[in-house]
């Protein structure tokens, strides 16, 4: 959850349109059916403690969504 804190820590300055999460699945072990927490980490617990952090929805959704779509599209809307 520190990480969580960073991230609350950079909307607070301001840089919340700069923030993007990501986690790496590089191993069998790490997928789901293996075991691991597998490519939906992000969505299924990451934004749960998120919200419980005090992050709004709008923020989740930033980081997620727009900054995403923004980053790899160059799409602002």
């Amino acid at each position: 959850t520190e990480r969580i804190d960073q991230i609350r820590l950079l909307f607070a300055e301001g840089h919340g349109d700069q923030v993007l999460a990501s986690h790496d699945v590089c191993l069998k072990t790490r997928l789901a059916s293996y075991g691991g927490m597998g490519y939906a980490h992000l969505l299924l617990n990451v934004a749960g403690w998120m919200r419980e952090k005090g992050m709004t929805d709008a923020e989740i959704d930033q980081v997620f969504v727009a900054n995403p779509r923004r980053m790899l599209t160059g799409f602002a809307g």
